[in-house]
């Protein structure tokens, strides 16, 4: 049967891909929204502040 390895521990993961006995297909997706995009380069400036 199918087994989701959403929100479980490496070591769960794991596991359950070795006692896998038959073939495995893994979907791996990249959910969106979850990290802030990085700032404008302009924020990036290292000059100091007097």
């Amino acid at each position: 049967g199918e087994k989701n390895l959403e929100n479980v521990t490496h070591e769960d993961a794991v596991a359950t891909l070795k006692a896998t006995t038959d073939r495995v297909v893994l979907l791996v997706a990249k959910p969106e929204g979850v990290l802030p995009p990085p700032p404008p380069a302009s924020d990036l400036s290292l000059s100091p502040q007097p």
